[in-house]
């Protein structure tokens, strides 16, 4: 080190080595992945878009950066040094340059391709015009400054593993209960599974034997109505027992301490509580939905995420439609349904003789629903095929239509592959001497559309495909078994019954109705309306024209009738128990006046 600066003071300074050129890369590198850290925080803040990162992302990103122009640099060099020995050098500290400011450019995701390209240019031929009249003296200074660069990227890795024992630490430590034991409570969510994905559900659904099997021995819900129709808000209702319209959720906020939480609420009784998920986007620590939980896993760790913070490798993924040109068919770090119950039995395996809470997420059915064989045929999707899944996943518009059944042939799959995880799951629980006295919980955050009203994907409308969601609550020798129940309910409710159900209902701070079966078998879920709201997102907005991101579409399901009102003020009525697949709008049908015009005055309570 001492010698460097002496160099750089004397300029004198050895040939530019191999070694130094590595150094070169591996500073830039540093330099570009810090500038990006530096601009996404900024960015972060102004527009509060905290749902949408890892928080490792900042000692990911340089670390990212620095393996790629690290092995781009080598190659670079390797390339130059026979054909142009003397300006090698230069041509590595232009190209290097370009790259990194480029990168920072579009880090921010708000320049102009092309003023990010002239800004970069610019940028690059001021540094290699000084590494061209100084071809000593750039090196040298790599060296001389690369150990701060690394020990920022370090110290930014300190801050976030520390921050993270610190909230982990803060969490709510178990309370002490006397009395029996309290029985587990595992509630697993299939991220994006509609109802009639599952042959429990509809014949034409994916082939599920181990929820079949299952259902034949727990408490099937027919008619269970997701709180929204995207992951975030419905997952917030889950936990707190409240409607999203009565939370801080949205599509960039997340869940605020306002309200008490379903994991803080079986903590402070006595419950080990640990949360694990697959949807890293809407449902990681930062989205809020991690209060109260005492072991919370999230972001994989692995090269996947490590590179995906990359602004380059962010940029190919989106035009390139994926890395399948690679062999890498899914999205870089994307968590599979196996990481999220070997998560779960890991932390079992410390949870002791305590009863526990645990909520599992599984991301496998959300697009761009790649599995690894279809049924029909029994072979693996052709590289266009997957291609076209990539592509689609983005798009989610018309242009979907014409293969909307193979779109909907492939989500199938990956339902059908959930099931095999269930299998596992549950047998482990069995094998462990778990499952007996564990209350079990299977549901959805929301479904999916494949084309029904000309609609893709989820998050754009509240009409039943996105909202019709499994419900299977299963407890041997403590709820009914095989047995349906046909009266709706909302899975916003789910708080209050999880509480009813393990005896503490007189201690439930928690808003809701319990629909837990009493000892005869009935359902004590008393008659009346249950809603489903949507705040639209400017992009995601099909039912109704928003004037704004306060105008929100509202759902009402009152004695049958499932009435839905856009964000104009339009409705559309249907009979959600003889009309499932919404073939017949009955707003203006006599014989449903009475009901429509009490689910409208239902409505009418949410401007």
């Amino acid at each position: 080190m001492q010698a460097d600066r002496a160099a750089l003071n004397a300029g004198d300074i050895r040939p530019c080595s191999w070694w130094s050129q590595i150094i070169i890369a591996a500073w830039f590198g540093l330099v570009a992945g810090l500038g990006e850290v530096a601009v996404r925080c900024a960015c972060y803040l102004l527009r509060a878009e905290h749902l949408f990162y890892n928080e490792h992302f900042l000692w990911m990103t340089p670390a990212a950066e620095t393996l790629l122009f690290s092995g781009g640099g080598i190659a670079v060099a390797a390339m130059l040094r026979p054909l142009f020995p003397q300006d090698a050098s230069t041509i590595l500290v232009t190209v290097l340059s370009f790259l990194a400011a480029l990168g920072i450019a579009m880090s921010s995701g708000a320049m102009y391709a092309w003023c990010a390209l002239l800004l970069a240019a610019g940028l690059a031929w001021r540094l290699g015009s000084l590494a061209r009249r100084r071809p000593r003296w750039f090196p040298a200074f790599c060296r001389a400054t690369i150990p701060l660069a690394a020990g920022t990227a370090l110290s930014l890795a300190a801050v976030v593993f520390g921050w993270q024992w610190r909230q982990d630490a803060q969490a709510p430590a178990a309370g002490v209960r006397s009395g029996p034991r309290l029985p587990n409570v595992l509630l697993v969510v299939l991220d994006t599974v509609r109802a009639d994905a599952l042959s429990v559900y509809a014949a034409g659904g994916a082939t599920t034997p181990c929820l079949d099997a299952l259902a034949r021995r727990a408490l099937v819900f027919d008619s269970a109505l997701a709180p929204c129709s995207w992951t975030l808000p419905s997952h917030a209702s889950f936990l707190t027992g409240r409607y999203p319209c009565e939370l801080s959720v949205g599509w960039y906020r997340g869940l605020d301490d306002r309200r008490p939480t379903l994991a803080e609420v079986l903590g402070g009784r006595g419950f080990a509580t640990a949360g694990f998920v697959g949807n890293t986007k809407y449902c990681p620590r930062t989205s809020g939905l991690q209060r109260g939980f005492g072991h919370y896993e999230d972001f994989p760790f692995g090269w996947g995420e490590i590179l995906r913070h990359s602004v380059f490798v962010q940029i190919l993924e989106r035009k390139l439609g994926g890395f399948g040109c690679l062999g890498v068919d899914d999205e870089l770090g994307r968590k599979p349904a196996r990481q999220v119950t070997d998560g779960f039995l890991r932390w079992l395996n410390d949870c002791g003789s305590r009863p526990f809470f645990a909520f599992l997420n599984y991301y496998d059915a959300h697009a761009p629903y790649l599995p690894s064989t279809l049924p029909d045929r029994q072979e693996s999707l052709t590289d266009d095929e997957k291609a076209t899944l990539r592509e689609l996943a983005e798009a989610e518009g018309t242009e979907c239509l014409p293969q909307a059944g193979f779109l909907r042939q492939c989500y199938l799959a990956k339902v059908g592959e959930l099931d095999a995880e269930l299998r596992r799951l549950t047998g482990e629980l069995e094998r462990r001497g778990l499952l007996q006295d564990t209350l079990l919980i299977i549901t959805a955050d929301h479904g999916e559309q494949f084309g029904e009203h000309g609609l893709f994907s989820h998050g754009n409308s509240l009409y039943r495909p996105a909202v019709h969601v499994p419900l299977v609550i299963a407890w041997p020798r403590r709820i009914t078994e095989g047995r349906r129940c046909t009266t709706p309910v909302s899975l916003r409710d789910l708080p209050a019954t999880i509480l009813d159900a393990v005896g503490l209902a007189g201690q439930n701070p928690l808003p809701g109705r319990s629909f837990r079966p009493q000892d005869d078998g009935s359902l004590a879920y008393n008659e009346g309306p249950i809603y489903a709201v949507l705040t639209p997102h400017a992009s995601a907005n099909r039912l109704g024209k928003s004037s704004g991101a306060e105008d929100s579409m509202w759902a009402c399901l009152d004695q049958g009738v499932y009435l839905i009102r856009g964000t104009d003020g339009t409705l559309h009525a249907f009979d959600f128990l003889r009309d499932p697949h919404e073939t017949r709008d009955v707003l203006r049908a006599p014989e449903y006046a009475g009901r429509i015009e009490a689910a409208r005055r239902s409505l009418a309570r949410y401007p």
